[in-house]
């Protein structure tokens, strides 16, 4: 799962420069971080406060936060990114500090993966928002439930874009799960319900060649 915490702002607009690669300081340093932006993957600033993410193997691209951290992970059937927002998060006056937040977009043409077979193949898209014009399966978490074991407040989806052979995983998730942060968990929803509106509108789905196995 991920886990991800940005102060709100417009985004939106055309691609205008292209990014240039380069390093980034460890997040919990007290100097801001630089984005990572890895050989092969080049973001793209919009208008406002957000970048534009493509994926260097099946071409799904969204806006994020530009100010936040890049790690794609490219992997045998997958291709897949973990954005996160460097720490220390300054974005409540209440606190010093946010627990961890990340974005994470999980893809694959190989629908014989766990998370395929888990959640879509035997799943029924349509309790969440619609992705791409794509039905997708709500996973959304609201944490802090000391009955079923302390979870991380989360957004999450998934859903097939089947005419582009691929499944999809997407988690916009904080690190807050226990009962004491609960401060934290509401924060998390208060800051990053609009980023999570943002970043869904944004999104297109990209293709592969074809489906590796089916479910």
């Amino acid at each position: 799962m991920l886990t991800l915490v940005v102060a709100a702002c417009s985004g939106g607009g055309k691609a205008t420069t292209t990014a240039k690669a380069t390093a980034t300081s460890a997040p919990g340093t007290t100097t801001p971080p630089v984005p990572t932006i890895p050989a092969g993957v080049q973001p793209t600033p919009v208008s406002g406060a957000y970048s534009v993410y493509v994926d260097p193997t099946y071409g799904y691209s969204f806006q994020y936060p530009a100010t936040w951290i890049v790690q794609p992970a490219i992997g045998s059937g997958e291709s897949n990114v973990v954005i996160s927002e460097p720490q220390p998060v300054q974005t409540d006056p209440n606190y010093p500090t946010h627990p961890l937040t990340q974005l994470m977009v999980r893809a694959t043409n190989d629908f014989s993966l766990t998370f395929v077979q888990h959640l879509l193949c035997n799943g029924s898209p349509g309790s969440g928002p619609k992705v791409a014009n794509y039905a997708t399966i709500d996973l959304t978490t609201y944490g802090g439930d000391p009955k079923n074991g302390y979870t991380a407040p989360a957004f999450g989806l998934a859903f097939f874009a089947k005419d582009k052979n691929l499944a999809f995983e997407l988690w916009l998730q904080s690190d807050a799960k226990a009962g004491y942060d609960h401060n934290y968990i509401n924060d998390f929803f208060r800051i990053d319900t609009p980023i999570w509106q943002h970043i869904l509108p944004t999104f297109a789905a990209g293709s592969a060649s074809k489906v590796a196995n089916g479910c």
